[in-house]
C-alpha cells in the first residue's frame, strides 16, 4: 500500500512523455470525469439530509475524494507490482494537461491570425468562464494568456507537486479535488456554503504550487509578482497571471464579464503592452519552459524522497 505514496523518478518522466504523445484523448476514462459523475447524485442525497451547509460540503469532499483514495489504496495493496508501477504512471500522466492546453492555445490563435474573431470566441470560452461573446481582439488576447498563467498552476505545477510528494495517491487526491472546487467551490446562492469546503481545500493544495510558480518563471521579480498576486480574489490566481504577464511583456487584468456582472480585478504588468497575438505566443514558450523546469525540479524532488 505503501506504493500508492511513491512516485518513482522514471513514472514522473513516462507520464511527461505520455502527455506530450497523446495529449488528453476525449475516447480515455479520465480522473476528472469520474469526480464530475459523482457530484450531482452525491449533492442531491447530502443537501436532502444536511441542507447546503457547511457540514454538507465537508461530508461531500469527503466521500469523493478521499472515497477515490481508499480504492486507489486498495488496488495498490492487491495488484501486481507491475500492473501497480503502470497504474499508478497512467494516474500521474492523467492529473496533469501540459499538451492539452498547448492545443486550446493554439486553436485560439489560428482563428485570431486569419481575422476570424467570431471562431475565437468560441474557442476561448472552452477554456475561460467570463462571457466571450463580445470581446474584441484585444481582449482575447488578454484572456488566452491569462488563462495560460491560471493553468500553469493547477493544470501542470500542481499535480506535479503532489505526484512527486504524496505518489499516485496525491495526484488523484489532487485532481478530483481541483474537480470539486471548479464545480461547487465558486461563489454563489446555490454553492456558497456547500462548496466553501471545496474551495478552501483546494486553496491550499495549490499554495506551494502557486509560489513555485514565480521562482521558475522570474525569480528576481518576487517581491512584484507577490504584490500584485496580492490583490487577486484567489490566494493563488494571481501569481502565475502575474508570472506570464511580466514574461510576455503584456498588462493583463482589469474588468471581466461573468454572466452580465463585471467584476474588477487587479492589474498585471501596469505598463506593459495591450495583449496581443505576439503576447499569446510568448506565453507559449513561457508554458513549456514552466512545464520543462517543473518537470525536471519535481524528478529531482523524487530522487530525494
Amino acid at each position: 500500500m505503501i506504493e500508492a505514496f511513491v512516485t518513482s523518478p522514471l513514472q514522473l518522466a513516462v507520464a511527461f512523455a505520455l502527455d506530450l504523445i497523446l495529449g488528453d484523448p476525449r475516447f480515455f476514462s479520465h480522473p476528472a470525469k469520474w469526480t464530475g459523475a459523482l457530484v450531482v447524485p452525491m449533492e442531491r442525497a447530502l443537501v436532502k439530509i444536511f441542507g447546503r451547509t457547511v457540514f454538507a460540503g465537508v461530508i461531500f469532499w469527503l466521500l469523493i475524494c478521499l472515497g477515490q483514495g481508499v480504492i486507489l489504496l486498495t488496488l495498490a495493496w492487491v495488484l501486481p507490482q507491475t500492473l501497480w508501477w503502470v497504474l499508478g504512471t497512467w494516474l500521474i500522466y492523467q492529473s496533469f494537461a501540459a499538451m492539452d492546453m498547448h492545443r486550446h492555445v493554439r486553436a485560439i490563435l489560428l482563428p485570431l491570425l486569419q481575422g476570424d474573431l467570431a471562431q475565437a470566441r468560441l474557442r476561448l470560452a472552452r477554456i475561460v468562464g467570463r462571457d466571450t461573446a463580445s470581446l474584441s481582439e484585444t481582449e482575447i488576447c488578454r484572456a488566452t494568456v491569462e488563462s495560460v498563467g491560471e493553468s500553469a498552476c493547477d493544470a501542470v505545477i500542481a499535480p506535479l507537486f503532489w505526484a512527486a510528494v504524496a505518489g499516485p495517491f496525491g495526484a488523484l487526491l489532487y485532481r478530483a479535488s481541483n474537480t470539486l472546487d471548479s464545480m461547487v467551490g465558486h461563489r454563489g446562492q446555490r454553492y456558497g456554503d456547500f462548496g466553501k469546503f471545496s474551495a478552501r481545500v483546494d486553496d491550499v493544495l495549490n499554495w506551494i504550487p502557486a509560489r513555485l510558480i514565480a521562482l521558475l518563471s522570474q525569480p528576481y521579480r518576487w517581491p512584484t509578482i507577490a504584490g500584485e498576486a496580492r490583490g487577486h480574489r484567489s490566494p493563488n490566481a494571481g501569481w502565475g497571471e502575474s508570472a506570464v504577464a511580466w514574461a510576455s511583456g503584456a498588462r493583463l487584468g482589469g474588468a471581466n464579464f461573468y454572466e452580465g456582472e463585471q467584476l474588477q480585478g487587479p492589474v498585471f504588468n501596469p505598463h506593459g503592452r495591450q495583449a496581443d497575438q505576439r503576447a499569446i505566443r510568448i506565453s507559449l514558450y513561457w508554458w513549456w519552459r514552466m512545464v520543462i523546469t517543473g518537470v525536471l525540479l519535481m524528478i529531482a524532488l523524487c530522487y530525494l524522497r
